[in-house]
């Protein structure tokens, strides 16, 4: 729906609020945001995930990249100097003829509103009148453009990308808010994470968590047994890798986070306790189900996985 509104209005800035305060509502707390649930800031929360974010488009440069992909097709329409105004179009480096030449000077030297640029070169050169090089001086420097039969092409030149484009990917990528890429990429998303459990560990790596390390600071009653940041380096050096094993021990990395996160909860606020041996168990059946809608090329490792995970 969103997606519809912004690609055919330009949405005002208290609309544009008000989606984002659902998607931050239901973000959070799945209904009205309450005060201090939001652990990650929304423009932080925007950013792509290469870059420490949810990839969450921000609505505004959202609704700009779309609108100006319109016009971005309107302008490519006009492929020629054949078919481009020689007086409203902005053809030449003094821009649009009309903001220079007064309407009346122009009727007056027998041009109609409609001429287009070919209409006013003849010969290589200019075929207006001698005297305008007088009254209007900065026609002097407009250089006689090179008339063919081959179509004129209109380039997009943002800070991502040079040479042709105007889709609204490249837009996008022009416009839009940008951060330092993160080291954790790859340990958190990968095309076989569990969601859940991802965006757990997506807090955990921005270190926004109230894990023992960041509670020390305030003198809560904390005993960190691990620096987390020295662990953090350490798993994402050696996540490096692709390969079957890697993304098994990525998924039980990520199932390991989830599930001490929500017992650590459960027993602090619920006075619910498991067992190491259920919660190692629950740990196991999370990967384990996993492994099992997941297809990985055939090796000697690969089939020794299955027999240690008992996938058949």
């Amino acid at each position: 729906m969103q997606l519809y509104w912004c690609s055919d209005f330009i949405l005002p800035d208290a609309i544009v609020n008000d989606i984002e305060k659902l998607m931050r509502d239901f973000l959070w707390c799945q209904g009205e945001l309450k005060r201090g649930k939001a652990k990650v800031k929304w423009d932080d929360v925007c950013l792509p995930k290469e870059e420490g974010g949810l990839s969450i488009k921000r609505l505004k440069y959202w609704n700009v990249a779309l609108m100006a992909s319109h016009i971005w097709r309107l302008l490519t329409l006009k492929q020629s100097l054949w078919i481009a105004s020689a007086w409203f179009d902005d053809w030449c480096l003094l821009g649009p003829l009309c903001d220079s030449i007064p309407f009346v000077d122009i009727e007056l030297a027998g041009y109609h509103k409609l001429n287009k640029v070919n209409d006013i070169v003849s010969n290589n050169s200019f075929n207006w009148p001698h005297d305008w090089s007088i009254k209007f001086p900065a026609l002097s420097t407009i250089p006689t453009p090179h008339l063919s039969d081959l179509d004129d092409q209109v380039v997009w030149r943002g800070e991502s990308n040079s040479g042709r484009g105007g889709s609204v990917a490249c837009i996008w990528e022009s416009i839009r808010p940008r951060a330092p890429k993160v080291r954790w990429f790859e340990v958190v998303w990968f095309s076989q994470c569990i969601p859940k459990h991802a965006f757990v560990m997506w807090l955990l790596m921005g270190e926004r968590l109230k894990t023992q390390d960041r509670l020390k600071p305030w003198e809560v009653r904390a005993n960190p047994i691990l620096n987390w940041k020295e662990c953090r380096d350490s798993i994402v050096w050696a996540a490096k890798g692709r390969s079957a094993e890697w993304v098994v021990a990525k998924l039980c990395f990520g199932a390991a986070v989830y599930h001490i996160w929500q017992e650590r909860n459960s027993r602090l606020f619920k006075k619910h306790k498991q067992t190491e041996e259920q919660l190692f168990e629950t740990i196991r059946s999370n990967v384990r189900l996993m492994l099992t809608a997941t297809n990985f090329k055939n090796s000697k490792k690969v089939e020794q996985m299955k027999i240690d995970w008992q996938l058949g």
